[in-house]
């Protein structure tokens, strides 16, 4: 996965380049490529195939590096979308918090504990 630094301009073509399979599944128009929406629905897919079991640890690496380097963010705006439309998303299911636990680093682990206090 590339290094790129995550901004509001390039977090969508990084998301695209990293996971062309949900490029190609997605039918987005060009209005519609919001920030917010395309993240939003690549953690719920994310999410509903983790609990279905159908990722490889090598696929839940990859979004979870993808996921730090939002967490890593200097971009409030790209840091904002990854407590909205990954954090809270996560939130909704014990899995998902416990993976995210595990594998979010130290900038992203914190985020989520925020998150979680806010949310129940």
């Amino acid at each position: 996965m590339s290094e790129s630094i995550l901004t509001i301009d390039n977090v969508i073509t990084e998301l695209f380049e990293n996971f062309p399979a949900f490029k190609e599944k997605s039918d987005y128009e060009a209005d519609e490529l919001l920030p917010y929406n395309v993240i939003g629905d690549f953690t719920l897919d994310f999410q509903n195939y983790l609990a279905a079991s159908k990722l490889t640890s090598e696929e839940v690496d990859k979004f979870f590096d993808f996921a730090n380097q939002m967490a890593n963010s200097q971009d409030k705006e790209v840091q904002n979308i990854f407590v909205v439309e990954v954090l809270e998303i996560f939130s909704d299911r014990e899995e998902t918090i416990k993976i995210a636990r595990e594998k979010l680093n130290d900038n992203g682990r914190k985020m989520l504990e925020k998150t979680l206090k806010g949310w129940k």
